[in-house]
């Protein structure tokens, strides 16, 4: 036993191997389409104490002799992330909510853990299932954590930690699924949440006793947040103040949200590691100063210590108060393996604290890695360590402090090229420019305002920093209106994004390194043109918008996108959410043409956002002229056309015909609303057609049939009218089309109950394919003149990970 307590420590070499390994099992687990059978089974055997049994195997190994071999310690790791991660992932997937509680009205006991603001009269509440003794729901399991958007409660409100009996509507996990960008579900598993859902009413609560510190810090998050709110309620940075100093993003305008990414500067809107580290730096100062006036605190811990023990402790309160996000969580673990060495006067090299940091956060939260924050944050900082530790000078500049600032920003720049092409298709060139100026400004004047004026409630200094954070806006608007402030990195394949990041590395290696000129190339492979269809060829996308209709269709050199799908607010647009970050994806900076079929919300609510950041060349819609959309049109300059009238054309060897489907003269305007003045396209290329019929009903129908006969008509694919409407898809349309796919475009459990059975059941009688987005996703089809057969991929099958298996091909 003495043998074995008496063996050396693990080495950092060792540690690092086994951070990487345990890394690298982490995302392999992610990236599977279903858990393995063994994790469930496992869960089902354990319970809760499976993850403590894994941790004391794992420490078991790595005190044995594999803590001195590392790649034994690596194999160590790749398992025990792996077994982590399929663990935590067994009990996420076993507390959720089934489909069928979808909409359902429940009264149950919660605790709420956090509240945040959404508007001034709305906030989201995230509560623990904790039922009463005897009370069970089939819904929920004890422990399920829910996501709950609730009105301003009236009276005395309830704090962190207090239970609630609530009268809920729970809303399962499903949404919208895109072949790329951002997915929510990930990020609701992230969160480890059961369900969302709306509060009804509040029944009761009862006041926690003893809250825990966890839920102190969360009743000070949400005492600081109202009182901001209700300080700075008519200043427009008044999110952006919320942002910087209790870490919530959520009031952030979209449009906002845009500047700050095309100027590069988005890290310092959230609470970022720099700021942590300068206020820690500073509480550290302070607390050895006043250590110092002691010799009896002396002579029991060294100043620096106590300092070093103070700046982190400070670091840890303003982290939880700022939500404890991942830069937050990393800065703290680096500060704490700073001061854990200082502690033990040992000297830790950098890459040794980035390892620890890594290891811990990795250890705490397994599914950090589906937060673009964690690789934001994490490469950044390893570029700064790969720059600067180990390097020499042979000359000193003359303003060392600039040079240091100019050679560390050059290397963050570098280093997030491939995150920020990854995750948000673009790269912002003004960054550079952008951060030199935001980045003391906001370190300096606006944050250290905001915070020492929230903490002694100063409606003075906090009115100070928004007004800081408006002169700022003046330089970052400016710079984001530049036509070359960034540009789209379209979506790669695997093996660029391997060699743009090996050229990365070696474009920040050290000045001598020859090599360095083959990292410039590499990361021009950036720059690789994007997939296009072949002349003659064209694609067809149909996006995953729920209830609504949005397509895109490529020729080689041309796309155009029919209708942009709903916006039921600015945050829940369908321009901002999906149609813009396809296109981005796809290398689109502008549309040559958009087509509105109609101005119906679901169609055309999206498209002012469209026409603002992604300009079309010309909008074809049957809207009338005083119609806001068309007079948004004129004052952005854009070519407008009636669909109905606009003449036929040809684009790199496709047909696309506009089928005059107008009202005749005589007709009743009750008889032609909205939906049956829809534009109608068909696209050919000779091979293959697509009829897009927008939401014409059964009158329109005739009269299509009628006016352009079944040969004009006749397609291999029917964009189904009206989302599958039983008013729409009659017998007559039918047989003049005769399709051989049908392709629907409908919400999941949508209130209108489209597709209508009596419909699918005409579509397949006839023998026809139906595809549907609330099943599938979105889904691209190719047609090309040389195959006979249409190919085609859908979301569900692509991109299908394992906190999917809840939602793929439901009803």
């Amino acid at each position: 036993m003495l043998a074995f307590l008496q063996r050396p420590p693990i080495t950092m070499p060792a540690l690092a191997a086994f951070t990487l390994a345990h890394l690298v099992g982490l995302l392999l687990l992610q990236q599977q389409g279903e858990l393995p059978d063994v994790y469930i089974r496992a869960h089902g055997l354990l319970g809760p104490w499976g993850f403590w049994v894994l941790c004391a195997f794992t420490l078991g190994l790595a005190l044995s002799r594999a803590g001195r071999v590392w790649y034994l310690l690596a194999l160590c790791g790749f398992s025990f992330g792996h077994a982590q991660a399929g663990l935590q992932a067994a009990q996420i997937l076993d507390r959720r909510a089934p489909l069928s509680c979808h909409k359902q009205i429940l009264d149950a006991q919660f605790e709420l853990q956090a509240r945040a603001l959404r508007s001034d009269q709305l906030e989201q509440w995230r509560v623990k299932y904790t039922p009463k003794s005897g009370s069970h729901t089939p819904c929920l399991k004890p422990g399920s954590l829910l996501q709950l958007r609730v009105e301003k409660a009236a009276g005395q409100p309830p704090q962190a930690g207090d239970l609630l009996t609530l009268r809920v509507q729970i809303k399962a996990l499903r949404s919208t699924l895109q072949l790329q960008g951002f997915d929510v579900h990930a990020h609701w598993f992230s969160q480890e949440l059961a369900a969302l859902g709306t509060v009804k009413s509040v029944l009761a609560y009862t006041p926690a006793k003893w809250p825990t510190p966890i839920q102190l810090s969360e009743r000070v998050r949400w005492r600081v947040g109202t009182w901001l709110m209700h300080t700075l309620h008519n200043h427009p940075e008044k999110a952006l103040m919320l942002a910087l100093v209790i870490g919530d993003q959520g009031l952030i305008d979209p449009e906002d949200r845009m500047v700050y990414n095309r100027t590069g500067v988005a890290h310092l809107v959230a609470i970022s590691g720099l700021h942590i580290t300068l206020f820690a730096g500073l509480a550290g100062w302070c607390c050895k100063r006043l250590w110092r006036n002691s010799a009896r605190l002396c002579m029991w811990c060294p100043a620096p210590r106590a300092g070093a023990l103070g700046g982190l402790m400070f670091a840890v309160l303003y982290a939880l108060v700022a939500g404890w996000g991942i830069p937050a969580q990393r800065t703290v673990f680096m500060m704490f393996a700073l001061c854990w060495s200082m502690q033990r006067n040992a000297h830790l090299h950098g890459w040794d604290v980035f390892v620890l940091a890594l290891a811990m956060c990795l250890f705490t939260h397994p599914w950090a890695p589906l937060d673009a924050g964690f690789w934001l944050s994490f490469v950044a900082v390893g570029a700064l360590v790969y720059c600067t530790h180990g390097r020499l000078r042979f000359s000193k500049p003359r303003l060392p402090w600039l040079a240091d600032a100019i050679h560390a920003q050059w290397a963050v720049t570098v280093a997030l090229l491939l995150p920020c092409a990854v995750l948000f298709n673009q790269q912002s060139i003004i960054s550079p420019v952008a951060n030199a100026l935001s980045i003391p400004w906001m370190s300096f004047i606006s944050t250290p305002l905001a915070l020492l004026g929230s903490l002694v409630r100063s409606e003075a200094l906090v009115t100070w920093s928004a007004h800081s954070l408006a002169f700022q806006r003046i330089w970052l608007e400016a710079m984001a209106a530049l036509p070359w402030a960034s540009t789209l990195v379209h979506r790669q394949p695997m093996w660029i994004y391997a060699c743009v990041g090996l050229g990365c590395v070696l474009l920040l290696s050290p000045g001598g390194l020859k090599l360095r000129r083959v990292g410039a190339v590499l990361l021009c492979l950036l720059a690789w043109p994007a997939p296009r269809p072949t002349h003659g060829n064209f694609w067809l996308s149909a996006m995953d918008i729920g209830q609504g209709t949005a397509l895109a269709i490529q020729t080689q050199h041309h796309v155009l996108v029919y209708d942009t799908g709903p916006a039921l607010n600015p945050r829940a647009d369908s321009g901002l959410r999906v149609v813009l970050p396809w296109l981005h994806a796809q290398g689109y900076a502008a549309l040559d043409a958009l087509w509105l079929s109609h101005q119906d919300a679901d169609h055309a609510g999206g498209a002012p956002f469209i026409m603002r950041h992604a300009k079309p060349a010309m909008l074809a819609s049957p809207m009338q002229a005083e119609h806001p959309l068309r007079v948004l049109a004129n004052q952005l300059g854009i070519a407008q056309q009636d669909c109905h009238t606009l003449a036929p054309w040809v684009w790199d060897g496709v047909q696309f015909t506009p089928l005059n489907n107008a009202p005749p003269a005589h007709a009743s305007k009750a008889a032609f609303k909205t939906n049956n003045q829809s534009c109608v396209l068909k696209i050919s290329n000779g091979q293959h057609s697509v009829l897009l019929a927008g939401d014409v009903e059964r009158l329109a129908e005739a009269q299509l049939v009628a006016r352009h006969g079944s040969a004009a008509l006749q397609a291999d694919m029917l964009l189904v009218p009206h989302h599958g409407s039983r008013t729409s898809s009659s017998w007559p349309l039918l047989e003049a089309v005769r399709p051989s796919t049908a392709l629907i475009q409908s919400g999941w459990r949508n209130p209108y109950g489209h597709p209508h059975a009596q419909v699918i059941a005409r579509y397949a009688h006839q023998g026809m394919e139906i595809l549907n987005t609330a099943q599938l996703g979105a889904l691209q089809f190719a047609f090309e003149q040389t195959n006979p057969q249409t190919n085609w991929i859908a979301a569900s099958q692509t991109r299908k990970r394992l906190w999917h298996m809840h939602e793929i091909g439901a009803d």
